[in-house]
């Protein structure tokens, strides 16, 4: 169900107060509406407005969002262009994290078996208005353990 932008400050207002609620997440960033002539200004006005209310509440906030179909179809590119809606979401976002499929390029440094890497994920790390990474190869790689739907994270082998 779409959620106007007016409607979750007194909601988490609400939640805060009742339940001193320490973080908020909105599955996903496309179905919160607010007023703008286009996409653009509609995404400047929940992430300003989500970002103040984060502020007025000392609570945090995340907000997710879908790839895009070129994203979907290049599974080996990462870029913030891929993320579906307007790109003011990327610029006012303090931290990306984006979920792919393990750069096989990588495998041999983490020991990684070809016959593995459809268990293995890249968290992939970034800050919004930059494109510096912030971590050696700018992910965590996670392998999926056998059998389980749990993952386990990665490290380097010497």
């Amino acid at each position: 169900k779409a959620l106007s932008l007016y409607e979750i400050r007194p909601m988490l207002t609400r939640l805060k107060a009742e339940h001193n609620i320490q973080e908020f997440v909105i599955d996903y960033a496309s179905k919160v509406t607010a007023p703008g002539k286009d996409e653009t200004e509609q995404s400047s006005n929940v992430s300003r407005e989500l970002k103040q209310l984060c502020i007025d509440l000392e609570i945090s906030g995340t907000m997710i969002a879908s790839v895009n179909k070129q994203g979907m179809d290049n599974k080996s590119v990462l870029s913030k262009s891929n993320v579906r809606g307007s790109g003011q979401q990327i610029h006012d976002a303090d931290l990306i994290l984006q979920l792919t499929t393990f750069p096989e390029k990588y495998g041999m440094e983490y020991g990684i078996q070809p016959i593995d890497y459809p268990r293995c994920v890249a968290l992939n790390i970034s800050a919004g208005r930059e494109l510096e990474e912030h971590l050696e190869g700018g992910f965590i790689p996670y392998m999926r353990e056998q059998n389980k739907t749990s993952f386990i994270e990665l490290t380097k082998k010497s």
